[in-house]
């Protein structure tokens, strides 16, 4: 996984997203970068002058999270510039799955893979294929939400899954970005605080 999948929003001024630049994290506005330090558990830290240091990696992954800007806010990042270069997968069906006549569970059907642009647009979230076709969901539809390594899934009200793949962003960005978007509509909504994404959205 690219460290700035990880280190996705700079510890040091809060830019974000990192640009991923031979094994490190490279902040476009401050011209910080991060990378893996020699010692276990660190992060090289180079200014822009070219002074590196290390940090602890509780430290920085602290400053990540503490650059966090809540929707609304002055400071909050454009929605309508929020957009990124994804592979979309839908699962609507699931197989199952058997061990010597045995039923050990089922297993998500996955579609055919779409290369495309998922953009944060109005009150949810909208996929526009290069082939032309579209997927779009409010934040108020979608009842789940997981991030792994190098994709996000979301699941619509409709029904299925969708795994959406990031080709060259942070899927950990996108998993907190989402969820920032979620919990503000829920609020608007008057449905209450969440406590919980996964396996259902669920209040207090």
């Amino acid at each position: 996984m690219p460290i700035s999948h990880f280190i996705y929003r700079c510890p040091s001024c809060g830019h974000e997203p990192m640009r991923h630049r031979r094994g490190s994290a490279q902040c476009d506005a401050c011209s910080r970068s991060y990378a893996l330090g020699k010692g276990r558990g660190m992060i090289l830290v180079t200014d822009g002058r070219g002074t590196p240091h290390e940090v602890p990696a509780w430290e920085v992954a602290r400053a990540v999270d503490a650059g966090r800007t809540a929707p609304g806010s002055p400071d909050a990042q454009d929605p309508d510039l929020v957009a990124a270069r994804v592979e979309l997968r839908r699962a609507l069906q699931e197989a199952p799955i058997y061990r010597r006549g045995t039923l050990l569970g089922f297993v998500e059907q996955q579609g055919p893979r779409l290369a495309g642009t998922l953009a944060i647009d109005g009150a949810g979230l909208v996929f526009r294929s290069d082939e032309g076709t579209e997927w779009r969901s409010a934040f108020l539809d979608l009842r789940a939400i997981q991030a792994s390594s190098s994709s996000v899934q979301v699941s619509p009200s409709g029904g299925g899954v969708i795994t959406l793949r990031f080709v060259a962003d942070s899927p950990r960005r996108w998993e907190d970005l989402l969820k920032q978007e979620i919990r503000s509509a829920w609020r608007r909504a008057g449905r209450g605080e969440i406590i919980e994404f996964q396996p259902r959205i669920r209040t207090e």
